[in-house]
């Protein structure tokens, strides 16, 4: 529902049956209890302006709810409206709209690589320090256990297919690396 409007919910003034644009955002299982939070809405609509709202507001927080179990992620309740969480959203937006993916490409492996540097600049600030400096030697293994977890799981994630409506460790077609075997040997240092 990333992006997504009120009047895109399918709550309209008219009161209108228009549930379809709201039951693409939810997964088949969800269907039935979406159809009926819909009907409901329209029926609490019809208590006047405050009623309306009120409807509106919850089909769409149940619509997002719905949403977000269908993607295994938890749901914290609707943002405020102009609330722009994260800056991929709008690039992913913007490059279905143009069919240009480039710049958010070049975006996110921008992000990737600060990232990577940001932590490795860390380990290699705190790997020279004096052994019997238990504070010192924390803050290297904190600063290596950052680089060597975060560049893990970002790999994991690329190379696992990992994302909405993908099964965790799909085989990435022509890479070896992700099969069952090479995790199982690879997984212990």
């Amino acid at each position: 529902m990333h992006g997504t409007g009120r009047r895109e919910s399918g709550a309209d003034s008219t009161g209108g049956r228009r549930s379809q644009p709201v039951l693409i955002w939810v997964l088949e299982e969800s269907e039935k209890e979406m159809r009926e939070a819909f009907e409901r809405t329209l029926r609490a609509r019809r208590a006047g302006e405050d009623g309306r709202e009120v409807a509106d507001d919850w089909l769409f927080e149940t619509a997002k709810r719905f949403h977000r179990a269908g993607e295994g992620a938890s749901h914290s309740g609707l943002k405020p409206a102009g609330l722009i969480e994260d800056p991929v959203a709008p690039k992913v937006k913007r490059a279905i709209e143009t069919g240009d993916p480039e710049k958010t490409i070049a975006f996110i492996l921008r992000a990737v690589e600060d990232a990577l540097r940001h932590r490795f600049r860390q380990v290699m600030e705190t790997r020279a320090y004096d052994p019997a400096d238990v504070a010192a030697g924390r803050r290297f293994i904190a600063s290596f256990l950052g680089w060597v977890v975060y560049s893990h799981h970002l790999y994991t994630n690329v190379k696992d297919g990992d994302g909405h409506g993908e099964p965790r460790g799909k085989k990435i077609a022509g890479d070896s690396r992700s099969s069952p075997e090479h995790r199982v040997q690879h997984s212990n240092p």
